[in-house]
């Protein structure tokens, strides 16, 4: 910021997808767009339930560094970890004969859950709105994975994480492709429907990229592992946020 006062100031916070170690993740590639002057606090892993915990340490940070620098934008990846993993078995029924993929969901568990993630989003907004009142707000809603199996490969290999749903789908009775598929397809079109209403609220100064239908499923072209895309996937993706950010900063000249 000393060195070129002219830059725009980003602050970035969130999951895997700002912060995945193995190649370029989403926010690598939005910090090559420009000269940002740039402040990144996301880890791989983290979910929005715990990051914006009003008594938490994660969302004391941010609405310190809010206050204290001028911030233009705050870029922000979160939701996604709280639906899959250990938080993905209550959200589906055990299949039984006769069940469709839709049964397969528990509606009033993953109606529950987006109130939560919501509920957690409008913390932020007010918080934001204390701190640094113009500073906007821009998310995304991820795209459609693919309940695989593939595991991240981390360490130069020599150690893996995940898979976080496939397992999961398999021990409830539910098809991973057949019944999989649509389920997750389902929760993320949810899962963006519920960040446009609060877009949709007036003042909220919050803008959701559209990021489905990006990446094509199961390509490994575009996927590194069963939640994970690739640098290329990742790079397709942030030319999602490009034109979403030039609609709000025109002066940028992205």
């Amino acid at each position: 910021m000393r060195a070129d006062p002219n830059r725009p100031v980003i602050l970035s916070e969130g999951d895997s997808w700002f912060s995945y170690p193995i190649n370029r993740n989403l926010m690598d590639h939005i910090e090559m767009m420009r000269e940002f002057a740039t402040l990144r606090l996301e880890h791989n892993g983290d979910e929005v339930l715990d990051i914006l915990k009003p008594s938490g340490e994660q969302f004391k940070k941010l609405a310190k560094y809010l206050k204290r620098y001028p911030f233009d934008a705050l870029l922000f990846s979160g939701g996604g970890n709280d639906i899959v993993a250990e938080n993905l078995p209550a959200l589906l029924n055990q299949k039984t004969p006769g069940m469709t993929w839709r049964d397969c969901i528990n509606e009033a568990a993953l109606t529950a859950r987006f109130n939560e993630i919501v509920a957690a989003y409008e913390r932020l907004l007010a918080m934001r709105d204390s701190a640094r009142k113009d500073c906007l707000i821009v998310t995304h809603c991820y795209d459609y994975p693919v309940p695989n199996g593939i595991k991240a490969r981390v360490a130069f290999g020599l150690a893996s994480r995940g898979p976080w749903i496939k397992p999961h789908m398999v021990k409830k009775n539910i098809d991973p492709i057949v019944d999989g598929v649509p389920i997750l397809r389902f929760f993320m079109d949810q899962f963006y429907e519920r960040l446009q209403a609060i877009a949709a609220m007036p003042s909220s100064k919050f803008h959701v990229v559209d990021s489905r239908r990006t990446l094509i499923p199961n390509e490994p072209v575009h996927w590194t592992d069963e939640m994970h895309p690739s640098g290329t996937g990742f790079e397709l993706l942030s030319k999602r946020w490009r034109v979403e950010l030039a609609k709000l900063f025109p002066k940028w000249a992205l």
